[in-house]
């Protein structure tokens, strides 16, 4: 039987993030596994000079990782009120999903539980979709949640 003891949650502070959050909670609770909570700052700059969907500047993507250290600690904090033994960390790359592939290999996590937010047409094709990319990138498992609502 699968039973994971490091359970890899990438989060991007969104309802769907949350949910994918609970599942992971479940799977550490029946397993006494570590969660371990990584928000990814973006900085992607395409061969026009343009810098989207990432932070532009190196002094606001300090801000933002600020930010999100702030939040991942806050999160951190309930989670271990709940019993849990949670790991976070902010990750400054360029690209979201090689971050988090990356971490995955170095923190021997058994399992990637991630959110898709179910993008389609221009969405996805703007944006992207970290989750596609990971899914390619990564040699875990990975557990893809949806909102009920998407």
């Amino acid at each position: 039987m699968f039973a994971p003891k490091n359970i890899l949650v990438p989060t991007d502070f969104s309802d769907a993030a949350n949910c994918a959050l609970e599942y992971a909670k479940d799977l550490a609770r029946t397993n006494g596994a570590t969660l371990h909570i990584v928000h990814a700052i973006e900085m992607v700059t395409y061969p026009t000079g343009w810098t989207y969907p990432g932070i532009e500047s190196m002094e606001s993507r300090h801000f933002y990782a600020e930010l999100s250290d702030k939040e991942l600690e806050k999160r951190a904090e309930a989670l271990n009120g709940e019993g849990f033994s949670v790991q976070v960390q902010t990750l400054l790359n360029g690209n979201a999903s090689d971050g988090i592939a990356e971490y995955a290999a170095m923190n021997s996590v058994d399992l990637i539980c991630i959110a898709t937010h179910g993008r389609s047409g221009l969405g996805h094709f703007f944006l992207g979709s970290t989750t596609e990319r990971l899914l390619r990138k990564t040699y875990c498992p990975v557990l893809v949640v949806r909102r009920k609502e998407d």
